[in-house]
């Protein structure tokens, strides 16, 4: 094999999905390192521990500390916070968590902030696509795990329905076997509007 050379990138949130399927179509690249702070080790520690504290005694609370730690299997989860099965779970829906290809639960420096929501309660304006795009800024996603995801953090039943036929009848995502990707038109455009 060739000589190789490590190069770091700071790629922005909302281009990761696009820089990474850039980076792994490119003839050359030997490997790919991702650090996403583990689930507390680097840098994403103090936001968690912050987004911990705020949930003050809640089975959620107890996840992200367990977490803290770094990347978990549901089961250590469960045996590190001593809840019964069903609690863990939920919490773990709750926060948004999904497993990585490892099958371990981590909490990176990627998850999606909530919808902002202005002072009459309703969701700013834009929030909702750009939670679609980020979501969906990774690749592909199964209907349900998407629809999950973007319920996590808070967007309505109602909302969600809006964004999306909004987003498909804009050409911005697309079917795609059991779910939706963005379609070329959303990756270049860098934004999907709502």
């Amino acid at each position: 094999m060739a000589k190789t050379f490590s190069v770091r990138l700071e790629i922005e949130e909302i281009a990761l999905g696009t820089v990474l399927r850039k980076l792994h179509d490119m003839p050359g690249v030997a490997k790919l390192d991702l650090d996403f702070g583990e689930g507390g080790k680097g840098p994403g520690k103090e936001k968690l521990q912050q987004a911990a504290a705020e949930l003050n005694g809640s089975p959620e609370e107890a996840i992200l500390k367990a977490l803290a730690n770094g990347p978990m299997k549901s089961r250590d989860l469960i045996n590190a916070t001593g809840m019964k099965d069903h609690r863990v779970y939920y919490a773990i829906g709750k926060l948004g968590l999904k497993r990585n290809a490892e099958g371990l639960y981590q909490v990176t420096a990627l998850s999606a902030p909530d919808v902002q929501r202005g002072p009459n309660g309703r969701a700013a304006p834009g929030s909702g696509p750009a939670l679609l795009r980020l979501a969906l800024g990774s690749g592909p996603l199964p209907v349900a795990e998407l629809k999950s995801i973007l319920r996590g953090h808070g967007m309505s039943p109602k909302s969600l329905s809006g964004v999306m036929d909004r987003a498909k009848r804009d050409n911005l995502i697309k079917k795609v076997g059991e779910g939706y990707t963005l379609t070329a038109k959303a990756k270049a455009n860098g934004e999907a509007h709502g």
